[in-house]
């Protein structure tokens, strides 16, 4: 895992960022997970202008983050589970992406550009919340309607790179 690429969207490197202290303010009842568990997380820590940001992605192939444009930064830092620190070398962004989609800056703290998972499929991404995780509704984007783009990504890449999908 010590080459990873964006497609920056959403496509893109990210875990679900948050602090146990977070965690505890948000989930009742919960547990953790053991190292397997929600292996797709990825931490992205962006810097630009000497300021660092944090986001989430999904992992969606051994090369490949799942996130939102507006998580974009000069550099990128990506982290998997207890795996080390590795920088982005590449992201792709969606084409058509409006500046209303990501005009706005990043959150210091919460979620954005985690993936919104049912049955471990993933079906949106956390593409803005509010500074506090209940202070305002978070906003996704619905996955979806990119599945064609992601798939025609992935599979000029597998075949430049001689990667299996």
């Amino acid at each position: 895992m010590a080459h990873l690429t964006f497609l920056h969207l959403v496509l893109w490197v990210g875990v679900t960022v948050s602090t146990a202290v977070d965690l505890q303010k948000r989930i009742f009842g919960g547990k953790d997970c053991d190292p397997a568990q929600r292996a797709y997380h990825v931490r992205l820590v962006g810097e630009s202008d000497g300021k660092r940001s944090l986001c989430g992605g999904s992992l969606i192939h051994e090369e490949w983050i799942l996130t939102s444009a507006h998580c974009k930064k000069s550099k990128m830092y990506a982290t998997v589970g207890s795996e080390p620190e590795v920088e982005i070398k590449r992201t792709v962004v969606y084409p058509d992406m409006t500046s209303c989609c990501c005009c706005y800056q990043i959150p210091q703290k919460g979620d954005s550009g985690g993936g919104v998972v049912y049955n471990n499929m993933i079906y949106g991404i956390i593409s803005g919340v509010g500074e506090y995780a209940c202070e305002l509704p978070a906003l996704f984007l619905n996955v979806c309607f990119y599945t064609d783009w992601i798939k025609d990504i992935l599979h000029k890449q597998s075949a430049n790179n001689n990667i299996r999908i």
